[in-house]
């Protein structure tokens, strides 16, 4: 038998033992002794151990245990390896739901018990280069709001979103929501940061690209519409428990306004929850 990495010599070998030529680099750690000829003889204790491997191997080989070494990856298979992400789960605990990244095509699958197997529940099948993000659930568990487009870890200005297949129509970053019982899924609008009334009605979201705020119905019988009228660029949605004022940040370049929106206006919080901008450095 003949072992990876050396030689077997068996014309030079003593009666009791066998001699192997190492490389260099596998000499150290197994108890080798350096020979004038650039070969390695095992000490007994060694010798003795590789022996026994040999005979095990030997024995269950003859036993039929042996079997052929399993393939490796290829690179098609590394680069197509599903990617998981942005795990999420109900109010009531009983359904989950992530984005899936199978060779850039994404989308979003579900579990709900009592058995929790796994379903996908939107059916997008290209690869547009185009994220799945910020998906939320109903809070009475019957919808999934989520944007689609963008790459949220992009590095360059502006609000041009990727294309790599070169399409002559502009991708847009949108809101979209999906029923967890199936059927396609309902555009709410262009834009970005989807945040969902705890009454489970309405979703207020960041339209794009000017950044204000919307909002629209759940089941689609509103149609979006912006909600007040704001001197800057809004962000960080956030409803009140009892759903009926959505605060927001106001960026209006050196300060930053904190703003309470409610029906019949969108009214400044008080100014000592405004703060400053920092002074952002300058790159050489």
């Amino acid at each position: 038998m003949r072992l990876k990495g050396c030689v077997t010599r068996p014309s030079e070998a003593p009666a009791s033992g066998v001699l192997l030529t190492f490389p260099d680099h596998h000499r150290q750690g197994i108890g080798a002794a350096p020979r004038p000829s650039g070969e390695a003889t095992l000490s007994h204790r060694t010798s003795t151990l590789v022996g026994s491997l040999l005979l095990a191997v030997g024995a269950s080989c003859a036993g039929g245990f042996c079997q052929a070494e399993p393939a490796r990856f290829t690179m098609a298979q590394v680069l197509g390896y599903p990617f998981p992400s942005d795990l999420i789960a109900g109010r009531s605990g009983s359904a989950f739901a992530w984005t899936t990244d199978t060779r850039g095509v994404r989308n979003i699958w579900v579990a709900e018990a009592p058995d929790y197997r796994a379903r996908r529940l939107t059916d997008y099948t290209a690869d547009v280069g185009q994220e799945i993000t910020n998906i939320h659930f109903s809070d009475d568990g019957k919808y999934i709001v989520y944007v689609h487009g963008g790459d949220h870890d992009a590095n360059w200005p502006g609000a041009v979103e990727p294309d790599p297949a070169a399409d002559p129509q502009q991708p847009q970053m949108q809101v979209w929501v999906v029923a967890l019982t199936g059927g396609k899924p309902r555009l709410l609008g262009a834009g970005d940061v989807p945040a969902i009334s705890p009454d489970g009605h309405t979703v207020a979201y960041l339209h794009r690209p000017e950044d204000s705020v919307w909002a629209a119905s759940l089941d689609g019988t509103r149609k979006p519409q912006r909600l007040f009228f704001d001197n800057g660029k809004d962000s960080e949605l956030n409803w009140s428990p009892d759903g009926k004022a959505l605060a927001f940040v106001s960026d209006r370049g050196p300060q930053l306004h904190r703003r309470l929106s409610r029906p019949s206006d969108a009214r400044r919080i008080p100014a000592a929850l405004d703060r400053e901008r920092p002074a952002a450095p300058l790159v050489a």
